[in-house]
């Protein structure tokens, strides 16, 4: 059975930069016109299963002189400081 579901296939979407554009730009676009991706980088590759769900963090590359996409481990978590404790809750807890 694991062979089977190796071979299944799978589909994701690799998204880059979601932007909005006004219909007449869209329309107007020709062979060779180009989009700023404000804010996009090779790192912000983001992968979504079929039903929206983000799958994994990407980032743009080649394989074999072909568009490629490889997998990033999540960035960790970052630690943020909390609030000193009031004055009297640590003489209590003393």
């Amino acid at each position: 059975m694991s062979a089977a579901v190796a071979l299944a296939p799978a589909t994701l979407d690799a998204i880059l930069h979601r932007m909005s554009l006004p219909l007449w730009v869209v329309d107007a676009l020709k062979v060779g016109d180009t989009i700023p991706l404000l804010g996009a980088t090779v790192g912000s590759v983001r992968l979504f299963a079929p039903d929206g769900v983000l799958v994994a963090e990407a980032r743009l590359g080649q394989s074999g002189g072909k568009r490629a996409v490889r997998i990033q481990p999540a960035p960790e978590a970052m630690m943020r400081d909390l609030p000193a404790p009031e004055a009297r809750a640590v003489a209590k807890a003393s």
